[in-house]
């Protein structure tokens, strides 16, 4: 099978979508993998030889607004992104299957059933978020612009051949759009035990030396903070925590937490927080690539996940890549979409208030975190017992190549499930 895959992002920044060029590569189909460039792929990818990129320049930014001249420029920049995906699309050959993620609807969803119509193939689309809660994020739920994105992104949704999404929460509100999404929840693609004693000890020595900072910090309690520094991170939480929790007469910082990722607010978060009163945490900004951001979630001590969901029907990924990591998480809770990854008991984040008192019981309090902590991974580990692969070959793999199946039927072989 040739498959086409069309991610109007960052690549590197779409690890889903990563995943699923790679699952569909080691189940033997040939993959073109078209969208923007920026950060490097995950390894494993990188070194998958039926997987050829082809990558766009991104965007320009723009500045978020309602006036006419910042509207203008957006249809401008869409223009711009259409006719580049397009070559891009027309440069990457034929296919059988062209499989889409979506949010960024527009153009990418159109283009995708261009692509799909003009070479007879399979189209399908990944859900990952929805749209329209997206974009009104930055234009508000009134706008316009939203109403139109909504019913532009629900008559192309209609004409592809087949859903998936990260929840059943979405699942029911795609279904509620007349779409039937089959859920392939995110997950690592295996796990990666925590370090302990000297080797973690050199690990966060190397990091520290990368990021520039001194190696006596490699002492402390550490907690990674990921993040897209985008609108649906509640970075501002973090600060507020760390505002409650004052350093004392040694003004020494007691923990160390990494914010990694990059991301349009990036620069507005580092000068609040160089503007931020001494604290008892030190929080420091940090981009490492893919084998190294591992490396800091096997040598952290707590996760924080700050991901504020613009639908509620969203999973993050970094959710994923702490279970894998055998990190326990403290997570922004923004509803009940969450339960259908955390454990019973799982500590949640409604609030600054809130996560000051969660860190200091689960980092700031010597002994007594450490047990904290070792009672929620091992809860969290075990929450989800199979990884990305072998969910994607028992849901995705019958919908994109609805042969696998057959063939599996013909040979005698289960046939995977379809649900």
């Amino acid at each position: 099978m040739r498959a086409l895959l069309v991610v109007q992002a960052d690549l590197g920044r779409s690890p889903r979508m990563q995943l699923h060029a790679l699952c569909l590569a080691r189940a033997g189909a040939r993959v073109r993998l078209v969208g923007h460039a920026g950060v490097p792929l995950i390894p494993e990818l990188e070194a998958e030889p039926h997987v050829r990129v082809h990558r766009v320049a991104p965007p320009r930014a723009h500045r978020a607004g309602r006036s006419l001249a910042r509207l203008a420029a957006v249809a401008f920049r869409v223009a711009g992104e259409a006719a580049a995906l397009g070559r891009a699309l027309v440069r990457a050959g034929p296919a059988d299957l062209v499989l889409v993620q979506a949010p960024p609807a527009l153009p990418a969803l159109a283009l995708a059933a261009l692509a799909a119509r003009a070479r007879g193939a399979r189209w399908v689309i990944d859900w990952h978020n929805e749209g329209d809660a997206l974009l009104s994020l930055s234009l508000g739920e009134e706008h316009p612009a939203v109403g139109w994105h909504r019913r532009a992104e629900r008559r192309l949704a209609n004409r592809a051949q087949g859903h998936l999404c990260v929840s059943e929460a979405l699942a029911k509100r795609l279904a509620s759009r007349g779409l039937v999404a089959h859920v392939v929840r995110d997950a690592p693609l295996g796990t990666r035990p925590a370090l302990e004693g000297q080797a973690r000890m050199r690990t966060r020595r190397a990091l520290l030396g990368q990021a520039g900072l001194p190696e006596h910090l490699a002492a402390l309690p550490w907690a990674v903070c990921p993040g897209s520094h985008g609108r649906d991170d509640a970075l501002d939480v973090l600060l507020g925590a760390a505002a409650r929790l004052p350093s004392g007469a040694s003004k020494r910082a007691e923990a160390l937490i990494w914010v990694t990722g990059v991301g349009p607010g990036r620069a507005a978060f580092e000068r609040e927080l160089a503007s931020a009163p001494a604290s008892r945490l030190r929080i420091e900004t940090a981009f490492f690539p893919v084998p190294d951001y591992r490396a800091l979630l096997r040598a952290s001590d707590l996760g924080i996940c700050l991901h504020r969901s613009a639908s509620g029907c969203d999973l993050p990924m970094k959710l994923a890549e702490m279970r894998g990591a055998s990190l326990p998480p403290l997570t922004f809770d923004y509803g009940s979409c969450l339960d259908e990854v955390l454990p019973p008991g799982a500590p949640r984040i409604g609030d600054a208030d809130a996560l000051a008192v969660e860190l200091e019981r689960s980092l700031l309090a010597g002994d007594a975190s450490r047990q904290r902590r070792a009672a929620f991974s091992q809860a969290f580990s075990g929450a989800t017992a199979s990884g990305f692969e072998d969910a994607w070959r028992r849901t995705a793999l019958p919908l994109l190549d609805p042969t696998a199946a057959v063939d599996a039927a013909d040979s005698g072989a289960p046939a995977p499930a379809a649900g």
